[in-house]
């Protein structure tokens, strides 16, 4: 005997502050967090695949609805994050975020199934905060990032292909000729 539905009224799990609820669906479950501050970095420590299960083992479906305050990566932290992601037997199905980047800037990222692939669009206002939000590297600031892949594979290894652009943007710290050739 499974319960159906969990709600945890007020949680406090590491640096994650908040509320949850847990329901089972017809295959799978839906996850909702409101969080004052939700820490991912111990996800990131773990490779933060989280996609599949090991070969042999079934992945129920799963869809997470995310409304935070605070969210706490490796490098840095996003000011508020909203949206939902779905995950399917073999891998991220969909998703749908919106965050505000330090500083105020919109980020965005989009994933639709196509077929057996998906479409990932990632767009952001500020391209200098979200490589150093990734990467925790300040080497641009500024800038117009527009990401655009489509993934091929997501196990055992993440594939895909696509377009990175960024327009707008200055390079700091860099040798003298990359400056001149932006």
């Amino acid at each position: 005997l499974a319960p159906e539905r969990i709600d945890i009224r007020h949680f406090a799990l590491g640096d994650s502050r908040g509320r949850a609820v847990l329901e089972t669906t017809g295959r799978g479950y839906r996850l909702q967090i409101n969080a004052a501050a939700l820490d991912l970095q111990p996800w990131f420590e773990g490779g933060g695949t989280g996609s599949a299960a090991p070969a042999g083992e079934s992945t129920k479906p799963l869809t997470i609805v995310v409304d935070a305050q605070d969210v706490r990566l490796p490098h840095d932290s996003l000011p508020q994050l909203a949206g939902r992601i779905e995950r399917g037997t073999q891998g991220w199905r969909s998703a749908d975020l919106d965050a505000s980047l330090q500083g105020g800037a919109p980020l965005s990222l989009t994933l639709v199934p196509d077929g057996r692939q998906r479409r990932l669009q990632l767009r952001a206002e500020d391209a200098g905060a979200t490589i150093g939000l990734v990467s925790g590297q300040q080497a641009v600031t500024g800038g117009v990032l527009r990401l655009d892949a489509t993934i091929t594979q997501q196990q055992p290894q993440l594939e895909a292909v696509g377009r990175l652009a960024i327009d707008e943007f200055t390079l700091i710290r860099a040798p003298t000729l990359a400056r001149i050739l932006t």
